[in-house]
């Protein structure tokens, strides 16, 4: 009995709920502090995010790489500091850096060709493909001009030179698409004349334009006795080689023109005349409209000479 006394005397029992009360707060302290430290990384990514998400942007590569755009080394956490150095820093422990500043003064002067030399270069181009071309029609058109000079085309109005009328005769065809475009010359008539892709200096003639696959046969330039014209418009040309189901576009088509058709335009440009000579014309522009379910020529309106 006295021990007890004795201990209750060095104890007093007015501190013992402070030091449970302590023992109690350290060790709930120490366990709280064990769980920040293991939950803390994750807390942070949650609530800020790596700096790649904030900045809206995903981790550039610049060699190599898998599909995903990241190599096999590189993860989420990296971000490029300097790419000319090729070193990487850690965004756990610093902030990102912001990019160098661009020193316009390094930079280098691109050489510029001047509004001249842009225009003598492109001028150059056109003229080259100008002229191959035109060397190209130039031969065409003496064959085809010698076939119509041998023939017996229309005598209608005065004159009568054919040759001369397919100098100064303009068939407005409206070429809103190559089926329209095709609509419009079978209904005048037309046959299509190209050169031989295989054989040089040859020439093919399609004379069915509704038949598919399209049935190309010879066509002997010299021994032709309809007008013509040469149409050598890239969009056109490929158009309607596109509504012919042709798998390549030729240079150019050869438009050929029965003597039906011919004779028609001969008389609209005689009524144009109204009196005047025909070798005062310097062209005649015909119009072409739909009546009914078919292109006919409508007008010829004439340009006269000065």
């Amino acid at each position: 009995m006295s021990s007890q006394g004795e201990f209750w005397k060095k104890v007093s029992p007015n501190h013992e709920s402070l030091v449970s009360f302590f023992l109690s707060a350290a060790a709930h302290i120490l366990i709280l502090g064990v769980i920040a430290l293991f939950t803390w990384e994750g807390l942070r990514r949650a609530v800020i995010g790596n700096a790649n998400r904030r900045l809206g942007v995903s981790t550039v590569q610049l060699e190599g790489g898998s599909p995903s755009g990241k190599s096999a080394k590189a993860t989420e956490e990296d971000v490029v500091v300097n790419p000319s150095e090729g070193k990487k820093k850690d965004n756990k422990d610093d902030p990102l850096e912001p990019p160098p500043k661009l020193d316009k003064a390094n930079l280098p002067n691109p050489k510029v060709k001047d509004k001249g030399e842009m225009k003598a270069s492109l001028q150059e181009d056109f003229s080259n493909q100008a002229q191959a071309l035109a060397k190209l029609n130039q031969g065409i058109r003496k064959k085809l001009f010698d076939g119509v000079g041998k023939g017996s085309g229309s005598g209608v109005g005065p004159g009568g030179a054919r040759d001369q009328r397919m100098v100064r005769w303009v068939l407005a065809l409206n070429k809103v698409n190559g089926s329209d475009y095709l609509a419009q010359l079978l209904d005048l008539g037309a046959r299509l004349g190209i050169q031989d892709p295989e054989r040089n200096g040859k020439f093919l003639v399609l004379s069915d334009l509704t038949r598919r696959p399209a049935v190309w046969s010879d066509l002997d330039l010299e021994k032709t006795n309809e007008i013509f014209w040469i149409d050598d418009k890239t969009r056109s040309v490929g158009d309607l080689a596109f509504a012919l189901g042709m798998k390549i576009a030729p240079p150019f088509f050869v438009v050929f023109l029965p003597i039906g058709t011919e004779e028609k335009l001969a008389r609209l440009e005689l009524q144009a005349l109204q009196g005047r000579k025909e070798e005062d014309i310097f062209e005649t522009r015909f119009t072409i409209q739909k009546t009914g379910n078919k292109y006919e020529p409508a007008e010829a309106v004439i340009k006269f000479k000065k």
